[in-house]
This record gives structure tokens, sequence and C-alpha cells, in this order.
């Protein structure tokens, strides 16, 4: 029986959010700059104009006035009154899908009042998320405010997080009077400042809705919202925003255009799933078989940082796929503690090999953890060397059943229930070494280079080319060595040693952790069950290229303004 030090609070560990640091750091930094000021919490476009104008109207209206309880106070009364109205306007169903900052207590306090009534602007929802919160930093790093400074040196290091900008005393750039003038103009004099600025203030279910009328998040389509028009220019980087990832945000919006009109023309709405094999492999398997992707030349540069970054995420699932495997191996040991090597040593298992005959149709002539990386592709009849064929994709491409975003789509099955851990174990393993290989094809090339600039601490943050340079100093000739080796090191450097670094570099010791290891015994102190790494700013920019008009909301395809808006933009690369 094993003796060794056990931690008995499992509820510590349960909470624990990216374990390996793999998507809040490296990753969010990529998607911080590839769709700069679009973040997983900014869903809607009519935010960057409304509250710019909100800034202006505390600024000019209220600031110093016996009503003045401050600008983070006034901005949460101009989006309690937007809210309300939006729901209303829409007669409490979104047919656009959500993103209303307050829906909830909104919804309810419509469905409760009668459109006459007057309702105390302080009383109703005097708490709670803010669209300020959650938008603020985005438009800082639009460059709207004079006396806040965006991240234009630090850029990856834009903030996912509710974070309000407090100065009472800020004042709009000329992108941010650009945006609240043009904001104005869409509400054709309806102004609700007025109304607010007295000792109780009060509104109607009525005075919302007309102010949502003009100004709400769904009317951003209507012909006469100037605003629209002045995003569609600070969204694609037509008012020269300070710092160079709005270029890139640029050239991915447009990307994301390209896209989404070729899948339309195939009857499909672009996933997440399918860009990422637009840009890795260029072809995707769909109802009517393999398809493959038309990405224009000038968009060569984003599709490669792309495809570091996808490339980049594939290679993570694997690892925190590696952690799920361990973390349910020591919870399927009898008293809650397991060897490494024990774990290691079940990839001879006989019952994995089963498991790749029967799901993948492939018969491997040895157990799997003597297998090398060179023989499993032997079995497949594929030569690993051939950087070509890695680079365009025609290796393990999306038709294969070892293709990396096929892997992903069985290790992202909730707490894999139709997959033992140990085979889990040995598919990650898999997704691990084919995602450097696919990788290795990008090194020495400016998106290399660009991957690499996103690493702010070589001791915390994993990445493919970092990766792969240990895995070089370990064995130059690693791809000869057997899987069980390879999932030794692998275990041991980039998952349990970067679960612990990480979890003491965050100053909480071991109640940050959930998988604890001493003199290669594992013990754990909590769950951890799903693979969760995506691309999660993705469905945000969709939802933003839909309120801008470029992309209709049913089926995901151009509309005539986004056709239109594509050629536009094509054409500006030429000149």
């Amino acid at each position: 029986m094993l003796k060794t030090l056990i931690w008995t609070e499992p509820k510590l560990g349960d909470k624990v959010q990216d374990p390996l640091g793999l998507e809040l750091r490296v990753s969010t930094r990529m998607a911080g700059q590839l769709l700069h000021c679009i973040t997983t919490i900014t869903p809607r476009a009519r935010y960057y104009s409304f509250l710019p104008w909100c800034v202006r109207e505390y600024t000019t209206k209220v600031k110093g006035t016996d009503y003045d309880k401050g600008l983070n106070a006034w901005i949460r009364n101009y989006e309690k009154v937007l809210a309300l109205g939006c729901i209303a306007a829409n007669n409490g169903d979104r047919p656009t899908g959500g993103g209303v900052v307050g829906n909830n207590e909104a919804v309810s306090k419509y469905s409760a009042t009668n459109s006459e009534d007057p309702i105390s602007i302080y009383e109703y929802r005097p708490k709670g998320s803010t669209a300020w919160g959650q938008y603020g930093t985005s438009i800082v790093n639009l460059g709207c405010f004079n006396e806040i400074n965006p991240s234009i040196e630090n850029e990856i290091d834009e903030d996912e997080t509710e974070s309000e900008p407090t100065a009472d005393d800020i004042t709009l750039t000329p992108i941010g009077e650009l945006l609240a003038d043009a904001y104005q103009s869409a509400l054709c004099g309806l102004n609700p400042s007025d109304s607010l600025m007295v000792d109780r203030p009060m509104i109607t279910i009525r005075f919302a809705e007309t102010f949502a009328g003009k100004g709400g998040l769904d009317q951003i389509s209507l012909p006469e919202s100037d605003d629209r028009k002045q995003l569609l220019d600070v969204f694609f980087d037509g008012v020269q925003s300070p710092g160079a990832s709005h270029q890139l945000r640029k050239e991915s919006l447009t990307l994301l255009l390209v896209l989404c009109e070729q899948a339309s023309q195939m009857g499909e709405s672009l996933t997440w799933k399918q860009f990422g094999e637009a840009v890795v492999y260029g072809k995707s398997t769909l109802d009517e078989g393999l398809i493959h992707w038309e990405i224009p030349d000038k968009l060569a540069r984003i599709q490669s940082y792309w495809r570091a970054f996808y490339l980049h995420n594939y290679m993570s699932s694997a690892l925190e796929a590696m952690l799920v495997a361990l973390v349910s191996q020591v919870g399927e040991s009898e008293d809650g503690q397991i060897r490494l090597a024990e774990i290691i040593e079940k990839l001879e298992s006989s019952s994995i090999l089963d498991w790749y005959s029967e799901h993948a149709k492939v018969d491997f002539p040895m157990p799997f953890g003597q297998m090398s990386t060179i023989s499993f592709l032997e079995t497949l009849g594929l030569e690993f060397d051939n950087a070509d064929c890695w680079a365009d994709g025609s290796i393990l491409d999306p038709e294969s059943w070892f293709n990396e975003a096929k892997i992903i789509d069985i290790l992202r099955e909730r707490k894999w229930a139709s997959i033992s851990s140990l085979n889990g174990l040995s598919i990650s393993l898999i997704l691990f070494v084919t995602s450097l290989l696919r990788y290795r094809s990008t090194q020495k090339t400016d998106a290399d280079h660009w991957s690499m600039n996103n690493v702010a601490d070589t001791n915390l943050d994993l990445c493919p080319p970092l990766v792969l340079l240990k895995l070089e100093q370990w064995d130059e000739d690693w791809t000869s060595r057997p899987f069980a080796d390879i999932a030794h090191f692998a275990l041991s450097q980039f998952v349990i040693r970067q679960h612990e670094y990480l979890g003491y570099d965050k100053g909480q010791g071991s109640d940050s952790m959930i998988l604890h290891a001493s003199e290669d015994v594992l013990t754990r102190t909590g769950d951890y069950e799903n693979v969760t790494i995506g691309n999660p700013r993705f469905k945000n920019a969709i939802g933003i290229l839909q309120d801008l008009g470029l992309i209709k909301i049913d089926d995901n395809g151009l509309t005539r303004e986004g056709e239109r808006w594509l050629e536009i933009q094509l054409h500006m690369m030429d000149l």
C-alpha cells in the first residue's frame, strides 16, 4: 500500500479553472491580438457607441451638478434605461439572441410593470454586472479616451474580465467623439438625461421603449443608425486606432467574412471548428464529403497567425486531456493514490489496441506504449518527416480518424462518457505528438516568431515552439522514442510540474491545485472532468458582424452589404 501525504479537502480543488494555464495565458494573448477589443464578454456592437455617448452625457450635462453621483453610477442609470427598453421594444422575445446586460432583471421588470407606471431608476437593478464593466477595457483599447491610455505596448494582455474605468474626469478622443456623435444622431433627438436629472428619477416602460426604439441593440440595423456606419470603420481599422493589433482584427474579420460566404454556399453556418480546419488544413468534411476552403493570398498572414493559434489549442487540448486522464486514474485507484509509473505501464494494455481496432479500424502491431511516433504513422502508411504534407494539411487531413480536430471532438465529450481514462490518455498522446509535428512546419516563419512573442514567462507559458524545444533538449530523436517514454516526459514536465508550478505561482499553494505528486505518487484533492479549450471569442466576433449588418442572423451567410463590404476590404488590401 502506498504511504505518502494525502490532501483531504477535495472541495478546494473543485473550483480550479484552466489548471495548466493553457487558455488564460498564451491562448488569450494570441486571441487578444487577432480579435483585439472583441472579447468573450463583448457580444453586441452597439455598446461600443452607446458607452462613449454615456461618457459624454455625463461629462457635459451631469458632472458637477447636484445630481452627480460619479461616472460609473450615471452610466449604470443609462444602461438600465437601455436594457429595459431593449426588452420592451422586442416584447420580451429577443430575436437576435441575448447580449443585453441586465437582461434577466429587465425581463422581470417588464413583465411585472404596466407600461405607464413609473419605475424608480435607483431601486431598479441597483447592483450587478454592467456593460461599462464588460466593454470598458475594449473601448479604452480602441483609443476612445484621452486620460486612459490604450494597451499599445502590451496589447497581448487585454483583460477579458469585467474592469470598470473609474476616472470621473475622462474626456473623449476624436474616435470617441465620432462614436458618441453617431449614436446621438441615431437617437433622432431622443435623450433620457433630463428625465434622470431629478431628485428621484423615474422612468416608464413606454419611455424606455421609445428610447430603445432608436438606440437599442437590435435597432442598429435601422437605415438611420449612423453609428453602424462608424462602427464598421472602427472595427475594420478605418479610423486608425492606436496599436498594431487593430490591423490584425481587421484582417481576422475579413477572413471570417470570406469563410462565412463560402460556408453559406455549401449550405453551412461557419463554426469555430470549421474555421480552425480552414486555416490549418484548408479543408473540412461535411455531409457531401471533403470540401476545400479558398483563402485569398492577401490574407495569408492572418491565416498563418490563426493556424498557429489553433495548433497551440490542439496541443493545449492534448495536455488538458492528459490531466483529465491522470485525475481520473487517481480517482479509480483503490486508496486514492497511484504511482505515475503504474499509469504509464497501463499503456501496454491490450484493451487500448482493441479500442483502436474497433473505433479507428486500425490494428497496431505492438502494444501502444511500445510504439513510437514514427511507427504509429508508418502503421497508417504515412511519412512523418514530410514537412510539406504537414504544412498543407494533406497528412492526417479531416477525413482521417486521427485528424487533430476529430480527436478533440472525442476528448471534448462531457466526462468522457464513451471512452475510458486510459484510452483517453493514449489518444491525448497521439494528439500531442501530431499537433507538434504539424507545428514544426511553422518553425522559423513569421507566425512562429509571433507565437513566441506571446510568451511572457518561459517557466509558466506552454506553447508549441517552447514545448518542441524542451522535447528536443530531452531527446533530439524524440519521434523514435516509445509512447511510454513520451508520456512520462510530457506528464511530468508539461502536466504535473506545470500544474504545481502554476498553482504556487498564484500564491495559493495547494488550495489552487487538484493533483499533487510526491516521489512519483499522485494524489488528488478535486475533480477535473472536461476538456474545455476552444476559440471562445469566435461567437462574439460573428455576433458583432451580424449586428453590423454584414452577416445574416439566420444562416451566417453574407448580406448584400456584407458582400459589398468584403469586396471593398479585399480591394483595399491591393492598394
